[in-house]
């Protein structure tokens, strides 16, 4: 297997298919076209979006070996091994259909994994029942760097609560959050929702998506606290846990500290969070999107486990509309009952 190598394609063109990766400021692998650009064992990509513009920046950036605006010609006369589908969630069901009628192996697909729970289900049995792998794109399953946050937070002792600052909505920011909440402490058990802004329009020509300010109850009963802030203002993806022995504290996706309590300086009574010695760990890496496609191939090869699979997909949109459940009905929804 060490000589083998795969023909890719990405479907849907967007921000995360294709366009982030022509923005100058980002220095590492921003899209799945990049990801798989850069991976010597993809031999051939292809690229579909209805859009021309974009296939037409495909052409410039990536030379891949077709585009094309219609689904079909992509797998006309042509053997596709992985597939990205990075299309508005409301047309995901019939492409999953689509790569399992011509055998894809195995299918990369972005958040949230589906328009609806029965969706998501939909896309997690065909690929079931098909023997095709299935990746879910909450990329800090994938990131060296939150490995570190990890060890980090298993040095603070009993954790006593986790905070967190987000924006720009519950299936956008929200399907990120809520898997690196469930990567990092356990399953949610409740959710009850307080309040919620719009700060986010998700392009569907519906109502603005709410970003959701609220309370979440893990299972091992942790209590863990949402607040919404406006992103038209600034982004903000912030994470506060704090642990009996210390405390960490996360920006964005850049880097965190880690914070150790110690004797105070100004009183022998107790100790307090050391402010003058703490470890900053800062994101050099940005490797979320290359290692996803290595582990989808090793997966392909030697039955890897997929780091982030459909049933993860499924378990962050759960959440989601529990969130919306509970802001509609102003009371807590128990998420193993009510879904």
């Amino acid at each position: 297997m060490k000589n083998k190598t795969y023909s890719a394609a990405v479907i849907g063109c967007g921000r995360i298919g294709l366009q982030f990766s022509l923005d100058c400021k980002k220095l590492y692998t921003s899209s799945h076209a990049e990801a798989y650009s850069k991976n010597k064992k993809i031999e051939k990509l292809f690229f579909c979006d209805k859009d021309q513009n974009k296939l037409d920046s495909a052409n410039r950036t990536f030379k891949p070996f077709l585009c094309s605006t219609n689904v079909d010609d992509i797998f006309k006369n042509n053997k596709l091994d992985i597939v990205s589908i990075s299309t508005p969630p409301n047309e995901r069901v019939e492409l999953v259909k689509t790569c399992i009628k011509n055998n894809v192996k195995a299918i990369f697909i972005e958040k949230p994994i589906a328009s609806s729970i029965p969706a998501a289900q939909e896309i997690i049995d065909i690929c079931r029942k098909n023997n095709c792998l299935l990746a879910v794109n909450h990329f800090r399953r994938w990131d060296s760097f939150h490995k570190k946050l990890i060890e980090a937070i298993s040095t603070v002792g009993k954790i006593q609560s986790v905070n967190i600052n987000y924006c720009r909505g519950i299936y956008n920011t929200g399907m990120h959050l809520f898997d690196l909440i469930r990567m990092l402490f356990g399953e949610v058990d409740s959710v009850y929702s307080l309040s919620s802004i719009n700060d986010f329009d998700n392009g569907s020509g519906g109502a603005p998506e709410p970003t959701i300010r609220a309370y979440l109850k893990l299972k091992n009963g942790l209590p863990c606290y949402l607040n919404s802030v406006n992103g038209d203002n600034y982004r903000i993806f912030e994470l506060d846990v704090i642990g009996s022995k210390g405390r960490v504290s996360l920006n964005n996706y850049n880097y965190f500290k880690l914070y150790k309590s110690s004797e105070s300086k100004y009183n022998s009574e107790f100790l307090e969070l050391d402010t003058d010695f703490y470890e900053k760990v800062t994101n050099q890496l940005y490797d979320y999107f290359d290692n996803a496609v290595n582990n989808i191939i090793n997966s392909i090869e030697r039955k890897e486990k997929i780091k982030c699979t459909g049933e993860d997909g499924i378990k962050s949109l759960i959440i989601a509309r529990a969130l919306q459940q509970s802001l509609l009905e102003e009371r807590e929804i128990k998420i193993e009952n009510d879904q």
